[in-house]
């Protein structure tokens, strides 16, 4: 986590936006073609919390908006995952489209794009502390 003084708050790291891919994480088990976020409203939808499914021993929560995706230029998609054993699935699925290509096309807007994202990113239960609210 990355503390932003001119937000009072967490944000995650750069590296937290980095896909998994070939070239930069060669041991893991899969590969994005996308990064997977949970969409906002429709975890608000079912009566969900923002963190809803975050191993929190494992990972930290964090908050962008899709406004700030649009600046990169990148879209953002909702993409249900149906359950199937062993997966159970994620209603609340969504996509940040078009950061893989640009790791392939420009690495110069690639790397612009995920320091952009991080600052417009904010940690969850650490921007709610900072503010005084649980």
């Amino acid at each position: 986590m990355v503390f932003d003084q001119r937000m009072q708050c967490y944000r995650l790291p750069a590296s937290a936006f980095e896909p998994r891919l070939p070239q930069n994480r060669p041991n893991a088990h899969r590969f994005d073609r996308y990064l997977s976020v949970n969409v906002e409203s429709s975890l608000l939808e079912d009566g969900l919390a923002l963190d809803w499914g975050c191993d929190h021993l494992r990972f930290y929560a964090g908050r962008l908006t899709v406004a700030s995706i649009a600046t990169v230029p990148l879209t953002v998609s909702w993409e249900p995952v149906e359950p199937d054993a062993p997966d159970p699935g994620n209603p609340h699925h969504g996509a940040i489209n078009g950061l893989v290509e640009l790791y392939y096309e420009a690495m110069d807007r690639y790397e612009l794009a995920i320091q952009r994202l991080a600052r417009a990113s904010q940690i969850l239960s650490a921007c709610l502390t900072a503010s005084g609210t649980n």
